[in-house]
């Protein structure tokens, strides 16, 4: 569901053929992901966005690339803390669970979280963790604690996970983040083709 620079083997997308083939209306698709894991609801909306999704209005960002869904940033904060270092780019993904950043720059923002790769808390104190600010064209979109913490089930107990992970993206994409379902459960998400631009709403 990118765009046709990184399909594999330059094979046509399947989006585009449905377009061509006028199977669709309207050339965008959106995801609105339940926040429950493992729960029915989530939806794939091909030919624009399903008002029973979202609340409020879609605001909406120019692409920075047209490779992945790429989003000029302002700024991302945590706990009240830039870590803005150079230019930001958010690439806006549903194939990737967690928030995703350079390991540097991940590794001091979640350093109050303990040592170690896969960092994990105690789910009794979710409501009390700090948020996660985009500032993306001077609006600000925020997770808390529940949004990117993920909870899983190990041995028959909850267990919550810090969904802030680094990955050392090419270094010509600079500062990038991977903005993924983290954010997506939070903002339904449409991805209109034709206006080459990104637009969030708050999820019901």
């Amino acid at each position: 569901m990118a765009w046709p620079q990184i399909s594999v083997n330059g094979l046509p997308l399947i989006f585009d053929l449905l377009v061509n083939q006028s199977k669709v209306e309207g050339n965008s698709f959106s995801f609105y992901l339940t926040k429950v894991p493992g729960s029915n609801g989530s939806a794939l909306v091909l030919g624009g966005v399903n008002s029973k999704y979202y609340t409020g209005d879609f605001k909406y960002y120019p692409l920075s690339m047209t490779a992945y869904w790429g989003i000029t940033m302002d700024d991302i904060i945590f706990n009240g803390t830039s870590y803005k270092v150079g230019n930001l780019l958010g690439i806006v993904d549903t194939g990737t669970s967690v928030i995703v950043g350079p390991t540097k720059v991940v590794e001091n923002m979640t350093k109050g979280f303990g040592a170690g790769k896969q960092k994990q808390v105690d789910c009794s104190t979710l409501p009390q963790l700090p948020t996660l600010d985009f500032i993306i064209g001077g609006d600000k979109y925020s997770l808390k604690g529940e949004d990117y913490i993920l909870k899983v089930t190990e041995f028959g107990k909850d267990v919550c996970i810090v969904g802030i992970m680094g990955l050392d993206l090419p270094t010509q994409l600079g500062e990038a983040f991977i903005i993924g379902d983290a954010f997506i459960k939070t903002f339904y998400t449409h991805f209109d083709v034709e206006n080459k631009r990104v637009g969030f709403a708050r999820a019901v």
